[in-house]
């Protein structure tokens, strides 16, 4: 019988402040790649500014973000960023891998990424 040791890296609501928007990225891609798998679980819209930089900052760094729940058809709508007082806030799950960078060190296009807007 085959063995293959895989890393998994798991995380909830780890953004509540501003070092976190920019350190937390870098701890996960610090982590990422080869057979490490991270799973993150994020409330949107409990701190909407943080979730904005937060997820820039993770395509900054190089990392994909990919929805894996909820489902396209379960999610609300996702209003216009800051344009609602009380947005809806709702639980996602992400899977976050190391994007293509090109030898000049850019990320590549969209492809393989789902970023969130």
């Amino acid at each position: 019988m085959l063995c293959i040791w895989t890393d998994l890296v798991i995380g909830s609501d780890l953004v509540y402040n501003d070092a976190g928007v920019r350190m937390l990225p870098r701890v996960l891609a610090a982590l990422a790649g080869g057979r490490t798998r991270i799973l993150y679980a994020h409330t949107l819209y409990r701190f909407e500014q943080m979730d904005l930089d937060f997820f820039e900052e993770l395509k900054a760094i190089g990392l994909c973000c990919r929805t894996l729940w909820p489902p396209c058809s379960d999610r609300p709508e996702s209003p216009e960023p800051m344009t609602e007082l009380f947005p809806e806030q709702y639980v996602a799950i992400f899977e976050l891998s190391l994007a293509d960078v090109s030898a000049h060190g850019e990320v590549a296009g969209a492809t393989g990424c789902e970023g969130q807007t």
